[in-house]
């Protein structure tokens, strides 16, 4: 029977309207606890700092700009940018979380959809599908698609509200791929309407998808792997063979063309991403065969301790048998693949499973200099394996009872449920999000970074600010960011200790003895004039300063650099006593020879407004200056330079670059949209300044 008969397409469009309400239902009811969540890491980044989508009316400029305003990928991800924009015109603005991370529930529940019609497409219209009855073929397709929907590895994409445009790129895909499957069904008896739409499928799918995130580049190839999986071509003619390897050469072809050029113009899209790692590609590549594993399991079987939202957790191989776990996991690999490809004729499904697994993981999990592992990467792999599963139940739970079939399938799905919505209760605020992570990962350094910092900044609990910090710095001790947010929050943490002092009147001498409770072991405290000083001595100045000059200077350790320098200009009562260690330490990390360009630029520009901060204007223009020669194209830059030029009273060299910037179109250069309120500032500065000047002036000529 075919799926596409159109005598049979009400009825089956009731059916899939009944059954998307109750998944819609469904996923709402398990999802409805993190709804309302806040934002985590990131998403401040791409969205709620993202003044181009601050839009407050609609109109071809502003969505013009928004489509420009973020930097992720070659394409800037354009669609998905879109979407954000809107949420904050709807929602009158960034605040309300629940309105962006529904939108996320929303397209993640369409894709449960599109995967459910895609499913039932294939085994309707392929020898695998056909061994069951219509009534088993919706049943799988059902199956597969309540499992993928409610599957608790799905969960950053609907509450990281940035994954967004992971799920955004996986609707295209789905969409795509059920247009080829169709197109694929009729190329047989109508080669000319079957091409057609199977080319459409993988052309929009693949062009819109990449529009929303660079994964969709991978749609060809899971067209290619549904084609050998699925198909038969033994029957076709050679005209038509012809006809199905061309299309498929195009479209593999296209990408790969596209991304080799890219590479070529753009080599350091692989090894700039590497200067910021504590690892290489050939040691990424070795990781990632045992991460492959790790997925896996977490797909069939999400035990909740397992899941997370970092897995930085999982040691780097060094080499084959550094860990050993390394060369039994590219063994096992090859067994597996060795096995799919001997069987594909007889068990197609397990050839789909396992090469649509792989192929989904071959951007994030190959060759990028990514991080090591997340679980969103599973979005469109987890597909091909729940797909096996529900198809090798329904095949073996035709010899049981219908009480036992129901028993079984219910029990799994409301596991998978009841796990899912768990995780989602634990995204109601920030601090739920870091404990839950610290405790079911307490050996993942990012997940202590943030358990620290939400401590800090969120709970106000400093002594648990140092103490998960220490237990970061233990697992990572190359990983300087944590020495420089302990120095960080031991100093807020003294501060803390005087005021308590202060307001009880009590004096203590230089050399009385203090004993502090709930702080890790290791801790120093020592009385200098009347102030409380820590220490750790583990993390002494040679060791930080070792650091910064010889490690890769990461993200991490760049965000604790810019907290100190922040720290030290808006509560600079707190931090003084590490003003000039913050800044011997930005130079530090600026002279380290394996800082990228991008990175040094920002340190420049953040020991220049430490500078500016103190009134030095001409040292601030002296490192703002360097900034700008490594990085001429971030305007931000050259607008300090004016601004510094102009308090030194150098009003001819600023005016040239002031005029610089005016010469920049605003309505196609997005830079002047997003610092209009420094260029004015700047402009406002300079004009009073001069003004300011021109009587002294005139005194002077008489």
């Amino acid at each position: 029977m075919n799926v596409f008969q159109r005598n049979d397409h009400i009825s089956r469009l009731k059916y899939c309207l009944s059954f998307g309400l109750v998944l819609a239902g469904l996923a709402l009811l398990i999802y409805y606890p993190g709804l309302s969540g806040p934002y985590i890491l990131d998403d401040n980044e791409n969205i709620t700092k993202n003044e181009a989508l601050a839009i407050e009316e609609i109109s071809l400029t502003s969505l013009r700009r928004a489509m420009q305003s973020n930097d992720s990928g070659p394409f800037k991800r354009p669609l998905a940018t879109l979407t954000f924009a809107f949420n904050h015109y709807f929602s009158d603005g960034f605040e309300n979380t629940f309105a962006f991370k529904f939108t996320n529930l929303i397209i993640h529940t369409t894709n449960g959809i599109l995967v459910f019609i895609l499913t039932l497409a294939i085994v309707r219209v392929t020898a695998a599908g056909r061994r069951f009855s219509s009534r088993e073929q919706l049943y799988m397709a059902g199956l597969v698609a309540v499992l993928w929907t409610v599957h608790p590895i799905q969960l950053t994409n609907i509450l990281y509200v940035v994954q967004r445009m992971n799920g955004m790129s996986a609707l295209f895909v789905f969409l795509g791929l059920i247009l080829f499957v169709h197109g694929r069904h009729h190329f047989e008896d109508s080669p000319t309407k079957g091409l057609w739409l199977m080319a459409t499928g993988l052309f929009f799918g693949t062009f819109l998808g990449m529009a929303s995130k660079e994964n969709a580049a991978l749609l060809p190839l899971l067209a290619v792997v549904i084609e050998y999986s699925f198909f038969q071509r033994a029957e076709l003619n050679t005209y038509k063979r012809v006809q199905l390897h061309l299309i498929y050469s195009i479209t593999l072809a296209t990408p790969m063309v596209a991304f080799l050029a890219y590479l070529f113009v753009n080599p350091e899209i692989l090894t700039a991403a590497y200067e910021v790692r504590h690892f290489s590609m050939s040691e990424r590549l070795l990781t990632e065969t045992r991460v492959l594993w790790n997925y896996i399991g977490l797909i069939v079987l999400p035990y909740t301790p397992n899941l997370g939202l970092f897995h930085d957790d999982i040691r780097i191989s060094r080499g084959l048998f550094s860990p050993p776990e390394t060369v039994v996991a590219i063994c096992g690999l090859a067994v597996v693949l060795m096995i799919a490809v001997i069987k594909r004729k007889q068990v197609p499904v397990i050839f789909f499973a396992t090469f649509w697994f792989l192929a989904g993981h071959l951007l994030e999990s190959s060759m990028f200099g990514l991080e090591i592992a997340y679980e969103h990467r599973n979005y469109l792999p987890a597909y091909g394996i729940l797909f096996a599963i529900s198809y090798f139940y329904i095949w073996v739970s035709r010899f049981w009872n219908a009480r036992l079939r129901l028993i079984v399938v219910t029990g799994v799905i409301l596991t998978l449920c009841f796990t899912t919505w768990a995780r989602a209760h634990t995204w109601k605020d920030l601090y739920s999000i870091a404990e839950a992570n610290v405790v079911n990962h307490p050996e993942s350094p990012r997940a202590n970074e943030l358990a620290a910092r939400i401590s800090a900044f969120e709970k106000g609990d400093l002594a648990a600010a140092v103490r998960y910090t220490i237990q970061g710095l233990n697992i990572a001790p190359d990983e300087v960011a944590f020495h420089l947010n302990l120095r960080l929050f031991m100093a807020l943490l003294s501060s803390q200790i005087d005021a308590g002092m202060k307001s009880s009147g009590l004096r203590l001498s230089n050399d009385a003895g203090l004993t502090f409770t709930g702080l890790p072991p290791g801790i120093i405290a020592t009385i200098n004039h009347n102030h409380v000083q820590l220490d750790y001595p583990p993390s002494s100045t040679n060791t930080v300063e070792s650091l910064l000059g010889t490690k890769p200077i990461t993200v991490h350790t760049l965000a604790s650099l810019e907290g100190l320098a922040r720290c030290l200009v808006e509560k600079p009562d707190l931090c003084r006593s590490l003003a000039k260690q913050i800044l011997r330490w930005h130079a530090i990390a600026t002279d380290n020879p394996v800082t990228t360009k991008n990175y040094k630029a920002l340190l420049l520009h953040n020991a220049a407004e430490l500078h500016a901060n103190t009134s030095d204007y001409q040292s601030a223009l002296r490192y703002i200056d360097k900034a700008t020669q490594i990085r001429p194209d971030i305007l931000f830059y050259r607008l300090r330079k004016i601004e510094y030029l102009v308090k030194l009273g150098n009003l001819d060299e600023a005016k040239l670059l002031l005029e610089s910037v005016n010469k920049i179109d605003p309505e196609n250069d997005i830079r002047i949209f997003n610092n209009r309120a420094i260029i004015e500032s700047v402009r406002n500065l300079y004009t009073e300044t001069k003004e300011r000047q021109i009587p002294v002036i005139r005194n002077h000529h008489r």
